[in-house]
């Protein structure tokens, strides 16, 4: 199911919002006016105004995995978001990222560089890979220097019975997990204080010790299977 920005879905949200005093971020399919489908992820602010969306650009194409008969192909459905934003909020500069966009180190490390004290991921990973699913977030929280934020969707979806890991969690910029959701649909709340983040930073000032110059590769096409 599908539906435009603003709609129903961020519509009831941005209600939910306004009420609780709460941002609130996650994902849906949208219908692009150009008539494009994106999994994106509207950033609605306390207020329940909507700051921007940030659209998933690493789509999860795996036409060879036999645990998801048969395969799956993510492009097939949905086009890929070109941007990374970052929002401004009175919690500081938020970034966003989508499910398998966490494999992609390069996503948090342009948003930190724009300033995101906060990364968010929304996701459905995939059951069994929970070892993947917690070494990437405390790898994107800790070479970043940054709180990771991360919903994770639990249990079966019904139609494909395909499994998902859950566990969402916080990691703090050490790379430490500071609250984990159980194996089970529930709320997770916790405490983060933002001042960590200089300290953290001031003990081991990792970006500036950045070389940029040396970089370069990172950014070219890579060709081949």
């Amino acid at each position: 199911m599908t539906e435009p920005i603003p709609g129903p879905t961020t519509e009831a949200l941005a209600e939910r919002a306004r009420r609780h005093r709460a941002m609130i971020v996650g994902s849906l399919y949208e219908r692009a006016p150009d008539g494009r489908y994106f999994n994106t992820t509207p950033f609605i602010d306390r207020d329940g105004s909507i700051l921007g969306c940030y659209r998933k650009t690493h789509l999860f194409d795996a036409p060879q995995r036999t645990d998801i008969p048969p395969g799956m192909m993510e492009s097939k459905k949905v086009a890929a978001g070109d941007d990374l934003p970052v929002f401004d909020t009175d919690a500081g500069k938020i970034g966003v990222f989508v499910c398998s966009d966490l494999r992609f180190p390069e996503i948090a490390r342009v948003e930190a560089l724009k300033g995101a004290r906060i990364l968010v991921c929304c996701s459905a990973f995939l059951s069994p890979r929970l070892d993947h699913w917690e070494f990437f977030l405390r790898a994107r929280a800790c070479e970043n220097q940054v709180f990771v934020v991360a919903s994770g969707q639990y249990a079966h979806e019904p139609a494909s019975g395909v499994a998902f890991v859950g566990r969402s969690a916080v990691v703090d910029p050490w790379g430490v997990i500071v609250a984990t959701a159980p194996d089970r649909e529930c709320v997770t709340v916790t405490t983060i204080d933002l001042d960590q983040i200089e300290e953290v930073k001031y003990r081991y000032p990792l970006m500036h010790q950045r070389r940029p110059s040396m970089y370069g590769h990172i950014g070219r096409d890579v060709s081949g299977p």
